[in-house]
């Protein structure tokens, strides 16, 4: 039964992967290269990006885990979320929000980039208190490299072949809405009694979360 979890486990976890690839890559196919390298010559909005990833997030998720007291488990997986740098979830809804995607996924694959040298000494420093949890440092570097490497694969094949872009593009942004639509329901669905269960999801971490999240946004 053991092993039949774990290979579940496993093949779930490629799976995101791959997705989490394909989805990248999609959505830099809609980037040219020229806009690219505009967004990382743009001081001011990599300079705000970068201290909100680096100081203000973190410190933001490590004060209200202490605010509220929060289990040791509870308050890595806050400060974690603190500390992650944006990923596909910003670049699919500033593509259909109609906003600036080249300055988007400046911003993510500066941040990703910035954040493998960094991340590690964030969670070091805000997680140390929580000493009871290990956290996962090589799970975490190689999800940062799965948000870089396609990203700036799909600008340079935008760069080279326009066309095959374009249906990079297309099927990139279908699967990143598609992705939001059945991770929010599968995630309802096979979590709604953990959601109603105050001994495994307390008041205190479900306020935790509905205050940084919208932080995240602003």
């Amino acid at each position: 039964m053991a092993e039949s979890h774990s290979d579940t486990a496993l093949v779930l976890s490629i799976s995101s992967y791959l997705m989490l690839i394909f989805i990248m890559f999609g959505i830099a196919c809609a980037v040219t290269l020229d806009e690219l390298r505009a967004s990382l010559k743009t001081k001011r909005g990599l300079a705000i990006g970068l201290f909100c990833q680096t100081v203000l997030m973190p410190a933001l998720a490590f004060s209200l885990a202490i605010l509220f007291q929060l289990s040791d488990l509870h308050a890595v997986a806050l400060v974690l979320i603190g500390c992650c740098p944006g990923g596909f979830m910003s670049n699919i809804l500033t593509y259909f929000g109609k906003g600036n995607l080249s300055l988007s996924l400046g911003m993510t694959v500066a941040t990703n980039l910035f954040s493998i040298a960094t991340m590690p000494l964030l969670l070091w420093i805000w997680c140390s208190p929580f000493s009871t949890v290990s956290v996962p440092f090589g799970d975490i570097a190689l999800s940062l490299l799965m948000v870089v490497v396609p990203a700036l694969s799909g600008v340079a094949v935008r760069h080279k072949y326009p066309r095959a872009a374009k249906i990079g593009e297309d099927f990139g942004s279908g699967c990143g809405a598609l992705i939001i639509l059945i991770a929010a329901i599968v995630g309802l669905a096979t979590q709604w009694q953990t959601f109603g269960d105050r001994n495994a999801m307390p008041w205190t971490t479900l306020a935790c979360c509905l205050i940084l999240m919208p932080w995240g946004i602003i």
